[in-house]
């Protein structure tokens, strides 16, 4: 971000003892159809972007051709308001939402009390807003075209891959969601695979031999759950009395930050698509073990699961020091806090 003027940055305290920052800006251009902000007609902040990798690649794609109405002139419209943005550039997928609740977590903590800007987002948004006691008041979702917010917050940059250095960030998150929902009973059992149903972004990364998969799930008592057509807080609370979760790789181990301490996650790759977006999101609570897809690859991001390696994926008891090992082209990974 620009170079900011140092008395605008204030520190606070989390109640896991952490130390973050917030700050605001004003005169913040958001465009929400490129989930976009802009600072100084040239600075594009990381708080909103996750990566800087992500704006370039955006930038080369055209932003999947969304892009092409601003290589002319517009008019912006405005919004006299303090506002914290919540819709960015990939936080319509719930794992990258989390990521945003990072951010409300520290600004209610710093007593921020103006609106939260929420454009075109899915439901589960609103809905885990509204387990942190954000009121539908605050939310702004009217922001549609070019806007000029008059003053935009940012906090500490928290998101899945730096969490190791704030990690009361997420535990605070994690803390308030599970008080939030610790009457709702769970409505699934210990040992989940996690399906990639109806609400997925990309359903081309899928399982290929699934009936073999399914298979030996039943003999081991797995039970099959599409999560994210679940409401917001039984999905948490799956994921709270959950003791072991599998499945292939995708926003819905986002969930996974809710799991008991010492519980264990079985995610699936392709090698073709190893992905460690939600690799840390859990680390600080759990075990994690990745197994081994067969080789060659014929199938793209496709998965082909070796279940003979799923079989060996026991729950074990927590080892006291991580070890890393190679699988097939995978990644296992086995690790506490």
């Amino acid at each position: 971000m620009r170079r900011l003027d140092p008395a605008s940055v204030r520190a606070v305290p989390l109640r896991s003892g952490a130390t973050v920052h917030v700050t605001a800006v004003d005169d913040v251009l958001y465009l929400p159809d490129l989930r976009l902000q802009v600072v100084d007609g040239a600075v594009v902040p990381t708080e909103g972007i996750v990566d800087p990798w992500n704006l370039g690649f955006e930038q080369r794609n055209a932003f999947q051709g969304r892009g092409q109405r601003y290589s002319l002139p517009f008019a912006p419209g405005r919004v006299e308001a303090d506002v914290a943005i919540l819709s960015n550039l990939y936080s319509a997928s719930f794992t990258h939402f989390i990521e945003e609740l990072l951010k409300v977590v520290i600004l209610e903590r710093a007593g921020f009390d103006g609106s939260y800007v929420l454009s075109a987002m899915p439901p589960f948004a609103f809905d885990l807003l509204g387990l942190l006691d954000i009121p539908r008041s605050r939310v702004i979702e009217h922001v549609t075209e070019p806007t000029v917010l008059r003053t935009a917050h940012y906090t500490t940059h928290a998101f899945t891959l730096n969490l190791s250095t704030c990690p009361g960030v997420l535990m605070d998150l994690r803390d308030v969601l599970l008080r939030a929902v610790r009457d709702v009973p769970s409505p699934a059992g210990p040992r989940l695979w996690l399906e990639r149903g109806s609400n997925v972004n990309d359903p081309d990364r899928d399982l290929v031999n699934v009936d073999e998969v399914r298979a030996c799930l039943d003999r081991h008592g797995f039970e099959r759950l599409d999560i994210g057509s679940l409401p917001v807080p039984e999905q948490l609370a799956a994921a709270r009395d959950a003791e072991v979760i599998s499945g292939v790789h995708g926003s819905a181990f986002a969930h996974c930050a809710f799991m008991k301490p010492g519980s264990r996650v079985i995610e699936c790759f392709s090698p073709s698509y190893l992905n460690g977006c939600s690799f840390e999101l859990p680390q600080r609570v759990l075990l994690r073990d990745v197994p081994g897809a067969r080789a060659p690859v014929p199938h793209g991001v496709r998965l082909e699961l070796e279940v003979r390696d799923l079989r060996a994926r026991r729950p074990c008891a927590r080892r006291p020091e991580p070890a890393r090992a190679r699988a097939a082209g995978a990644r296992v990974t086995v690790g506490g806090s």
